[in-house]
């Protein structure tokens, strides 16, 4: 193997795309979610107490049922939202099929599909790391593309190669 070099065969997995949508959405998708969840259990703490206590004013089971169940509409939206969106991206990536790459000091080149690609390093200037997987992406809040790199793709041995070459292109890993 050349040094600065690294090669890849990799088919990226369901799990490795769900991963990479939550690091890209990053600190902000958290707070969201914190954010509505609170909402959702407050809301559904006073459903419970307009149940037990009976009826307030005006207010009745029927609106307190409402109200309960808002909340939970909601979530169960979102949920199939971000389910539909990781089964897109993996529809695409199943089609392509086996992704070729090779990472050096100009960028990505991969093949995959007859379809062949050379990303230069200042296209996804940032990456991100997690559990299994290293994602390259760029962070303006209109920019829609990132590049997953699985870690079972690199191995543990090639890993520490990997993450020098991030550190001398990109702006953070």
């Amino acid at each position: 193997m050349t040094p600065g070099v690294v090669e890849l065969t990799y088919q990226v997995t369901r799990a490795e795309i769900a991963e990479g949508l939550r690091l890209r959405e990053g600190p902000a998708r958290a707070s969201r979610g914190a954010a509505a969840t609170t909402v959702a259990v407050v809301l559904l703490l006073a459903a419970a107490a307009s149940f037990a206590v009976g009826p307030v004013g005006p207010v009745g089971p029927a609106a307190a049922l409402l109200v309960c169940a808002g909340p939970v509409a909601v979530w169960l939206v979102v949920l199939a939202l971000r389910s539909h969106q990781v089964s897109s991206c993996h529809r695409v990536a199943q089609e392509q099929g086996e992704w070729r790459a090779v990472l050096d000091a100009e960028g990505f080149h991969a093949t995959a599909g007859g379809l062949r690609t050379d990303i230069a390093w200042s296209v996804f200037p940032r990456c991100a790391e997690s559990e299994r997987i290293l994602m390259l992406f760029d962070p303006a809040a209109r920019a829609k593309g990132f590049l997953i790199l699985p870690k079972r793709a690199i191995g543990a041995d090639r890993l520490p190669e990997v993450r020098r070459l991030l550190d001398e292109h990109l702006a953070g890993v």
